[in-house]
């Protein structure tokens, strides 16, 4: 049996514009999905998870076979089995189906004896999120090959940046599921019927990310709490967030945090909050208290996927 491990992330700034070819900030996470690869009897892919939803688990297996012809190798007389288990929140903005991918090509790669290369992962783990998403950017199968913090551009050269200061992190799930396909829709609509505004907004992102890329690397968390309030209201303003998402969001910030966002497609998931040095107990507290399903302190992790 091979085994292979791959983190979640959040996105600190950028969600939805780098769909559009602007800049992102994504950071790996210490919230994991394992995959076990191993040989059976019966011919064929399996793919199983108690956790993982159907709608993940056929891409998953679709991007294997593919990875399988692709490299000229014939299960004859016998099939794969692959057995996922993964402790990142479903459909909440975390980078699950990305990870669960990502772990999976490994684990399998490394059963059948194949050496692939970062980007060769990448590439499969984008594959899986076009079938899942429909229209995706690429972050969250880079961030979980690659790991540490990075800033993404689609076409670009990942750039890796290393915080001054750690960074408190608290994430809040809603326990609304949504479809990050269907959000990206969304506001691709909305893009198409007021082209001269969005075009503003872009911009804007771009200048916000320039100025949080900043305040990490010269350890501001002031400044990145604020650059992280303006980007939610970019969110807010695109028709990504919603009541329960704000909530917990000015919950964060009443109880302390220097800046609390949306992180990922938003209409559901997460929100991710900030905090100065030993100030995350009160906001943890809130954020149970205004009705957050789950609330987790998590650190960024250099390692990627392995």
């Amino acid at each position: 049996m091979a085994e292979a491990t791959a983190p979640g992330k959040v996105i600190l700034c950028g969600e939805h514009f780098v769909v559009y070819g602007e800049p992102a900030i994504v950071a790996a996470i210490d919230l994991k999905a394992h995959a076990y690869a191993s040989f059976r009897d019966e011919p064929g892919i399996h793919v199983y998870s108690s956790k993982v939803s159907e709608n993940t688990l056929k891409p998953i297996h679709d991007v294997i076979k593919l990875l399988v012809e692709s490299r000229g190798t014939k299960l004859i007389d016998k099939g794969l089995m692959v057995s996922i288990n993964s402790n990142i929140p479903i459909s909440a903005g975390l980078g699950s189906s990305a990870a669960v991918s990502v772990a999976s090509i490994l684990a399998v790669s490394k059963l059948l004896g194949f050496k692939l290369k970062k980007s060769e992962v990448v590439a499969l783990g984008v594959k899986a999120e076009e079938i899942i998403h429909g229209r995706p950017s690429g972050i969250d199968p880079t961030i979980s090959v690659y790991g540490g913090m990075l800033v993404f551009k689609i076409g670009g050269r990942i750039r890796r940046i290393k915080p001054a200061r750690p960074i408190e992190l608290i994430i809040a799930d809603s326990g609304l599921k949504r479809s990050t396909g269907v959000m990206v829709r969304r506001v691709g609509e909305l893009a198409s019927k007021h082209p001269t505004i969005f075009s503003r907004l872009r911009s804007t992102a771009r200048i916000i990310v320039r100025q949080a890329i900043e305040a990490i690397i010269e350890g501001d968390i002031e400044k990145l709490g604020v650059m992280l309030n303006l980007n939610h209201g970019l969110l807010s303003a695109i028709g990504v967030s919603n009541t329960r998402l704000e909530k917990l969001i000015y919950a964060a910030r009443e109880a302390g945090a220097l800046g609390s966002k949306i992180t990922g497609a938003g209409g559901g998931g997460c929100i991710i909050a900030i905090a100065r040095p030993g100030e995350s107990d009160r906001i943890v507290s809130s954020l149970i208290d205004a009705g957050a399903e789950a609330v987790y302190r998590t650190r960024i992790v250099e390692v990627g996927a392995r």
